[in-house]
């Protein structure tokens, strides 16, 4: 951790912002993203879960207004936790918001119900353009 430069703080900014402030400003930022984006688009936010002042803070009132499609598990090798009192996570939250709603959208399914599906196999780019690129030895 000694040779992390984050542990000295931003030479210019200063993130302490109050959380009521901070989710208001996440929530405006995925609201224009989800905005700008095209009809069938969709916006992966990635977001570390935490505990503070004994309780979670899992995001959920950013994320709440969005129609979520799936909450996707980032396993990694390690992390950064700033706070000794804590386990540190080795993982992430990956939220993934559709824009596009699904084709049986108000016949079998409610008409705001959204829609994602990708075929994934690592070899070749998906329909939605991702590749995936696993490391074996490294498991990631």
């Amino acid at each position: 951790m000694a040779k992390c430069p984050l542990i000295k703080g931003y030479v210019t900014y200063d993130d302490n912002m109050p959380y009521e402030q901070y989710c208001k400003w996440q929530k405006e930022c995925l609201q224009e993203m989800f905005r700008l984006i095209k009809d069938t688009g969709a916006i992966f936010y990635n977001h570390k879960w935490r505990v503070q002042d004994g309780l979670i803070q899992d995001r959920r009132e950013i994320v709440q207004d969005f129609p979520i499609r799936q909450i996707i598990i980032w396993r990694r090798k390690g992390g950064i936790n700033f706070n000794a009192g804590y386990f540190l996570p080795t993982y992430e939250v990956i939220y993934l918001i559709a824009k596009w709603k699904h084709d049986k959208a108000g016949t079998k399914y409610p008409a705001s119900e959204r829609s994602f599906r990708m075929t994934i196999n690592g070899q070749t780019f998906t329909d939605r353009g991702f590749k995936i690129n696993v490391n074996r030895a490294e498991e990631k």
